[in-house]
């Protein structure tokens, strides 16, 4: 009886010591995981001034009717000289399209010199673009009749004439000061029909 009291008390002290022994686990704290913050792209818009959408406001589209701002174009003349439409600025210009197989074409070149002797101290220009002759023909047609209008040559491409979408000649179109189209003329025009239209009648 004794020896077994005696066991219980030994076994219950060693349990107590190997208790006392072992390291104490300690809690760990919690963590706490926090989305990454996205950095938001920043796109930089262009500046815009009232100044410049005063200007896209207020041009007008390129194209051929009243009021468009007339398709420029680059074209030689009797000389080789390049003539560009831009570089015209300033000054009405008529665009007359035309060649001589047009016999209404022929009879208006008498009005056309007519009205460049006429007017010639005013800064309007008459263009007379040929679509389908050759320089020499042209020349010699020039010289025959004592023309001293400029004539420009279109005759590569057409590019001209399929930008003012020419479908009979002669065509004509009327060009004010600030490059804008104020008419269009499909047919042969005389002096007094020109002075109208650019404001020279009295």
């Amino acid at each position: 009886m004794k020896k077994g009291i005696l066991l219980l008390v030994v076994l219950l002290i060693g349990m107590a010591v190997l208790q006392a022994c072992s390291p104490a686990t300690p809690e760990s704290p919690p963590v706490t995981v926090e989305p990454a913050e996205k950095e938001e792209a920043v796109i930089e818009e262009p500046e815009v001034t009232e100044a410049s959408e005063a200007t896209e406001a207020n041009e007008p589209p390129v194209g051929i009717f009243q009021g468009n701002r007339a398709p420029d174009f680059t074209l030689y003349d009797l000389e080789g000289n390049q003539v560009c439409l831009e570089d015209l600025r300033g000054n009405q210009v008529v665009l007359n399209f035309w060649h001589m197989g047009c016999p209404p074409c022929v009879m208006e070149k008498k009005e056309i010199q007519a009205f460049q002797e006429a007017h010639e101290d005013k800064n309007i220009l008459i263009l007379s673009i040929n679509i389908r002759d050759s320089q020499q023909a042209v020349e010699a047609y020039m010289e025959e009749n004592s023309y001293t209008f400029p004539v420009l040559f279109d005759t590569n491409d057409n590019f001209a004439a399929v930008e003012y979408r020419v479908r009979a000649t002669p065509t004509s179109v009327f060009i004010d000061e600030d490059g804008l189209v104020k008419h269009r003329v499909e047919g042969a025009m005389n002096v007094a029909f020109m002075e109208n239209r650019l404001g020279l009648s009295e």
